[in-house]
């Protein structure tokens, strides 16, 4: 992130859907899911025009979920001013 950024309010948001089960009272699980939140960024383009979006330096950890995987979804953020 540069001063730049700093200026600015993020356009992206990066986002985690985690897998985790909880145990029920019978002993049964069951399986949840639930956000969380990775990294926001900003559109930028490059030198030679290409956009892309540059991710903030403080990004959480992706770890697997309970079934293994890893879905990150990447949304659009509104800024309302």
């Amino acid at each position: 992130m540069n001063d730049e950024t700093q200026n600015q309010k993020p356009n992206w948001k990066l986002v985690q859907d985690k897998a985790y089960y909880t145990i029920q009272k019978d002993g049964s699980r069951v399986r949840k899911t639930k956000n969380i939140d990775m990294a926001v960024g900003w559109d930028r383009e490059s030198d030679k025009g290409m956009t892309y979006i540059s991710f903030a330096d403080s990004v959480q950890s992706i770890e697997t979920d309970a079934d293994g995987r890893v879905k990150l979804v990447l949304f659009p953020m509104k800024n309302e001013s």
